[in-house]
């Protein structure tokens, strides 16, 4: 899972940026200890999921990264791998 956030993360801050891309900020990650557990904090500016999304978030059917119809064309374009839209970096990170 911690992969996936991050390449999200990461994705979306290009993304959001792709016009400015010196405004471009780093993802932050943030790992604490304690005596029984871990907390990891991986945050971004790359502007967030819709509130109207949140609920899909963990389908497979649910992508902000555009149609997965459009990224399945992509894959055969040479020098151009796709590592994003297909709505299943999430749901399958969670097995």
């Amino acid at each position: 899972i911690f992969f996936e956030l991050l390449k999200n993360s990461m994705r979306a801050v290009v993304e959001r940026h792709k016009d400015k891309p010196h405004l471009i900020e780093p993802v932050s990650v943030v790992i604490a200890d304690g005596e029984e557990d871990v907390a990891i904090k991986i945050s971004d500016k790359g502007g967030g999921i819709p509130l109207s999304g949140m609920e899909r978030l963990w389908t497979y059917t649910f992508t902000t990264a555009g149609n997965t119809a459009e990224k399945l064309n992509q894959i055969t374009a040479p020098g151009r791998p796709v590592m994003a839209g297909f709505a299943h970096g999430l749901p399958l990170s969670r097995i």
